[in-house]
């Protein structure tokens, strides 16, 4: 932040500039809170790959301009490689739900007040650590044979578990969403495979939801946490329902076949509802 002390065509809503009796976790919180009015949209809680901040009490959707120093707790998400596909495919998961670009609510400095749908649960997550692993390297197919086993006993998990669940089409969710290609409806859009499966594959992690949907999200997602649609969000995101159910946390953005184009919101944008993101 201290570059805004050199620029005096430079602000934010909420933030003076070489104000240095404020807390870093107040800081944050407020200057990702102005990142989201000027960008009218949640662009800026995306790209982190689950990480989670190491300032204690810090909100889960404020970016920690400090960064994560421990490697293990460190994300392997590109930020770019998703702000990309944010802009570049065309996804508007989010059509049809109240967006931030009216005003963003806050309370405290610490809740962002935004209107959501819940879209499914998650049942079963792929086994993923955030060391190298021997399918982090090589060409798509090299990655399909070195991680098709363990895509296969996912799978083989959930319906074990579950039984009866998947839906009819569920291989053709499954390779379209492995593949890059997310959209029922226009098979042909999306990235090419190789780019695709480097740089969101690679780095996330396979889950189905308790409807038989195919996700890949954050490598530290659990089952039990909620896939939601956030007015102002492109991307589904992940969040985690807090102990007294008095509202959510953010876990990452995620990437699951068929609700990438507003599916999941269509004829049901009435029962959306404003919920509390800690």
């Amino acid at each position: 932040m201290d570059l805004l002390v050199f620029r005096r065509d430079t602000s934010l809503p909420t933030v003076k500039t070489c104000d240095y009796t404020i807390d870093a976790r107040t800081l944050y919180q407020r200057v990702t809170a102005d990142l989201i009015r000027l960008s009218t949209d949640l662009q800026p809680l995306i790209g982190r790959g689950g990480e989670v901040s190491e300032i204690p009490g810090l909100a889960s959707w404020a970016v920690d301009w400090h960064g994560v120093r421990d490697d293990s707790r460190q994300s392997t998400v590109n930020f770019w490689e998703h702000r990309r596909r944010w802009h570049g495919l065309g996804y508007t998961a989010d059509r049809g739900l109240c967006g931030v670009g009216q005003g963003l609510k806050v309370e405290d400095d610490q809740i962002l007040c935004l209107h959501g749908l819940q879209i499914d649960r998650i049942c079963v997550v792929e086994g993923r650590s955030n060391g190298a692993c021997v399918e982090d390297y090589g060409s798509a197919g090299s990655m399909f044979l070195t991680s098709g086993g363990r895509w296969g006993k996912l799978i083989t998990q959930f319906q074990e578990q579950y039984p009866g669940q998947l839906p009819e089409n569920w291989m053709s969710a499954f390779l379209g969403l492995i593949t890059g290609k997310l959209v029922p409806q226009d098979p042909n859009h999306g990235d090419g495979i190789d780019d695709w499966m480097k740089n969101i594959v690679r780095p996330q992690a396979l889950f189905i939801t308790e409807s038989g949907r195919f996700g890949l999200g954050p490598r530290n997602i659990q089952p039990g946490q909620e896939v939601w649609t956030l007015g102002g969000s492109r991307f589904p995101v992940v969040l985690s329902r807090r102990a007294d159910d008095e509202g959510f946390t953010f876990a990452g953005e995620c990437f699951v076949y068929g609700v990438m184009r507003g599916e999941a919101v269509e004829g049901r944008s009435g029962e959306q509802r404003e919920i509390k993101l800690y």
